[in-house]
């Protein structure tokens, strides 16, 4: 099981919002109703303020205050066969193949985008409650062709109404100068299973978690999908398949070009016949932290890098190199690679100790002389024992 966060700067450019709540009504034709009540909201971030009066030219500045914003999630990962992914490399001991997937199955639940953005106020934000039973005429808004004129009509609605004293339109009291830009919050489960080699399927759900009672919010819709995938160290190819609660019914494609992921939401649209209204599609550039498994090609647990003998076998305290007969001389310095010896004589042996190497002793098992190759002269009479029919006796 795993745990993360993230903990994001946030600054913002612009906002505005729109938001009523308990908004009710009758209509007796379309352009008059019998009933008219609710609780209305609207702002916009002050940076604006520019734009109405007619004073601005070009974008407007960024208008937020600092932000926060959170990530928070965990991942359980089903490994059934483990033991695959171990390996011993350069005198370490079970150490994980970091760079292959080990999972059959995985589930995550994670809070994503937590937090938001404070923005000041442009001088038109209003808020303000209507109830009203009497015929009202809707062509009143007609002329409110832009944001300016259609706070103009509904000041001119609040006047007339606290002029006649019927409270059929009313401004509340909002004291608040700032408001906070709530991210889009939500809560995402996700479910992979891994089919087969570079073969997954992957379920994902995200919903909404900030309240419909929030006024200034930006809100998620919420979706669940299903994405097929290939996936290589440098490439990948995905389907998703998804269900949005808005738009409905998606069928996308993407590929991922090393860092480089492009695709589109929905490919339906690249075949659509007519007149299209819209399309999309979204391009990402990531630069991952890639890993990749020690080469070894001899297979002796001594990474290539290490390794002085890449393609022989060999051991770890000799950088890779083998010494085949065991005696602490490694095979390449030692004149009797398949036989144990000592370093006096380049790895060969002198089993009768005679200072004489075996590979030139004529008489290995028995110490003798190096002006007889080794063989023994007991009487000293220069005629070595094997040939002294006497080699005790000196005659």
């Amino acid at each position: 099981m795993k745990a993360g966060g993230k903990i994001k700067y946030l600054q913002g450019y612009t906002a505005a919002y729109m938001y009523t709540d308990n908004f009710s009504y009758d209509l007796q034709n379309k352009d008059t109703s019998n009933y008219l009540a609710g609780d209305f909201a609207y702002g916009y971030s002050k940076n604006f303020d520019e734009y109405f009066g007619g004073g601005l030219t070009g974008l407007p500045k960024a208008a937020s205050k600092f932000g926060l914003g959170f990530d928070l999630g965990v991942v359980y990962e089903w490994r059934p066969n483990w033991e695959k992914y171990k390996y011993d490399m350069d005198g370490k001991t079970n150490l994980w193949a970091r760079n292959m997937n080990k999972y059959k199955a995985r589930v995550g639940v994670s809070v994503v985008d937590l937090g938001g953005l404070r923005f000041e106020k442009g001088g038109l934000s209003r808020d303000f409650s209507v109830n009203t039973s009497n015929l009202f005429n809707l062509r009143t808004f007609n002329s409110a062709n832009s944001f300016l004129n259609f706070d103009k009509a509904i000041d001119s609605l609040i006047n007339q109404s606290t002029a006649l004293g019927n409270k059929e339109w009313v401004a509340n009291e909002n004291i608040d100068q700032t408001f906070l830009m709530r991210t889009p919050a939500a809560f995402s489960i996700q479910a992979d299973y891994h089919i087969w080699k570079w073969f997954y399927v992957n379920a994902t759900g995200m919903f909404n978690i900030i309240s419909t009672k929030r006024a200034t919010k930006v809100k998620v819709a919420n979706q669940m999908s299903i994405t097929p995938s290939f996936d290589f160290a440098w490439l990948g190819l995905h389907l998703p398949l998804s269900i949005n609660e808005y738009s409905g019914f998606k069928a996308g494609v993407a590929t991922r070009l090393g860092p480089l992921t492009i695709g589109v939401t929905d490919f339906r649209a690249l075949f659509a016949k007519g007149r299209v209204q819209g399309a999309d599609f979204y391009l990402g550039l990531r630069i991952p932290v890639l890993y990749d498994a020690p080469d070894d090609k001899d297979g002796d647990k001594v990474s290539d890098k290490k390794d002085d003998c890449v393609t022989e076998p060999g051991l770890l305290s000799f950088n890779g190199c083998p010494d085949t007969d065991g005696d602490g001389i490694k095979d390449m310095d030692d004149d009797c690679a398949t036989i144990p010896g000592i370093a006096e004589f380049n790895g060969c042996p002198d089993i009768d100790g005679d200072k004489i190497p075996d590979k030139d002793d004529a008489c290995p098992e028995v110490a003798g002389l190096k002006e007889f190759n080794g063989c023994p002269d007991t009487d000293g009479d220069k005629i070595i024992d094997k040939e002294d029919d006497c080699p005790k006796l000196l005659v």
